[in-house]
């Protein structure tokens, strides 16, 4: 069983607080965080569930309907349950990676989902009181992306979740924990010897978590506009011109989609039609730019110099 205090009970993030007696006036959601040493026992009869494998990992993650909202079986490095009723989550684990990094995506995104949050595939970044998403499915380079702008002073927000939260014509992120997961070859790029310091994701496999932005001054508590997405798309080739691509508003809403979190699960939730409307909204109130670029770690302060030059073009 994993140990209480190894997910903070004060904490927030994505708009959520964690635990915490009363919920400050900017953030909208409060969820009652909560442990239990016993198994979860109920009929498993999965509503949903989602296989991937791959040379290095096999997961299975499952959502089964529950008399007090659902169960999220996590099948991973990790192994447990959430059961996440409308006002809270209980947390059942049984082995494995700890908890939290399933906690803050899916188990989050499931029940942000479930009151109208859209929940994306992307990663956050702030930088004069305004923040960008990196939009790109796992494993194609957001977080690597990510770091390039954290280095040159840009504030991590998420990362491999934005939700983005609507209120009137607006649409904006809060904060989640400033850091993100680097294979050795980025992170010893980017941190050095300090890299082989930082705690690893998964025991069997030498990926490490690596804190970003620990001086950067932000309100954890605070909504952040959000200015425009990014979907990233890392070509094979090492060199050649970057170059970024306005997108309309219905093929953004296809982007937008691809990359949910809660995906084809939303089905099963229920809630397939509200997400629907949502994601149309935010295609055609928030521009979304392809960027194409090649790979390369020298090649992402280019990456970053475009995405600055565009956002200040558009000013």
């Amino acid at each position: 069983m994993i140990a209480r205090a190894s997910i903070p009970q004060d904490n927030s993030l994505h708009g959520v607080v964690l635990g915490a007696a009363d919920s400050p006036a900017d953030v909208p959601h409060q969820l009652k965080l909560s442990f239990s040493s016993d198994a979860l026992n109920f009929r498993r009869s999965p509503a949903w569930e989602h296989v991937d494998q791959g040379p290095r990992f096999s997961s299975r993650v499952a959502l089964h309907r529950h008399p007090e909202g659902w169960v999220l079986e996590i099948d991973c490095e990790g192994k447990g349950d959430f059961l996440i009723r409308p006002d809270g989550i209980e947390v059942h684990w049984r082995a494995g990676t700890d908890p939290w990094h399933y906690l803050q995506t899916l188990g989050i995104a499931v029940y942000l989902e479930l009151k109208g949050v859209l929940c994306l595939h992307a990663n956050t970044l702030e930088s004069q009181g305004q923040a960008i998403g990196l939009v790109a499915p796992s494993r194609t380079g957001k977080s690597t992306a990510t770091a390039a702008f954290a280095v040159a002073g840009w504030r991590m927000l998420s990362d491999d979740m934005a939700a983005v939260h609507h209120s009137a014509d607006s649409w904006y992120v809060y904060s989640s924990r400033s850091q993100t997961r680097l294979w050795p070859d980025a992170g010893e790029y980017f941190h050095g010897a300090a890299y082989r310091a930082c705690d690893r994701v998964h025991a069997r496999f030498e990926k490490r978590t690596v804190t970003l932005n620990a001086t950067a001054q932000g309100d954890a508590q605070a909504p952040y506009p959000l200015r425009r997405l990014y979907l990233l798309e890392r070509s094979t080739a090492t060199h050649g011109p970057l170059s970024i691509l306005p997108v309309n508003a219905a093929e953004a809403a296809l982007v937008l989609l691809r990359n949910s979190i809660v995906g084809e699960a939303a089905g099963a939730l229920g809630i397939e039609a509200q997400r629907l409307g949502a994601v149309a909204k935010l295609a055609s109130s928030v521009s979304l730019k392809k960027v194409i670029y090649p790979s390369g770690f020298e090649r992402l302060d280019a990456l970053r110099g475009v995405i600055e030059q565009d956002l200040c073009m558009s000013q």
